[in-house]
C-alpha cells in the first residue's frame, strides 16, 4: 500500500493590524464645491500626512488642493505635515478679496 505524505506549512504573521482613527475635515469655498460637502470624516492610519489622506480620499489630483491652505487643529500646516493625533483639518482655498 502506497502512502502519500503531504506536509502543510503554516505561516503566521507577526504584523500588528494597522490601527485607524478618524479626522473631521471641513471644506470651504472651491474645495467644498469639488468635494460636494462642507464636512467629512476621513479615516487615518499611523504615519498619515495631510497629503496622504487627501490622496486616499480620491480628491488629491484636483488642482484646487495644490492651492489650498490647511489648518490642522487650528495651526497652519503644509501638505507634508503629519496628522498624528489631530482631530480637525480645515481645507481653505484662496479667497478672492480676503
Amino acid at each position: 500500500m502506497d502512502t502519500k505524505v503531504t506536509t502543510r506549512q503554516t505561516i503566521s504573521s507577526t504584523l500588528e493590524p494597522l490601527s485607524t482613527s478618524s479626522i473631521a475635515v471641513r471644506f470651504f469655498a472651491a474645495a467644498k464645491v469639488v468635494v460636494g460637502t462642507d464636512r467629512a470624516t476621513w479615516q487615518t492610519i499611523p504615519g498619515d500626512t495631510i497629503d496622504s489622506v487627501i490622496r486616499r480620499s480620491g480628491f488629491g489630483d484636483d488642482p484646487i488642493f495644490d492651492r489650498c491652505s490647511f489648518l490642522l487643529d487650528g495651526k497652519v500646516e503644509d501638505r507634508n505635515a503629519p496628522i498624528d493625533l489631530a482631530s480637525g483639518l480645515d481645507v481653505l482655498p484662496p479667497f478672492a478679496g480676503g
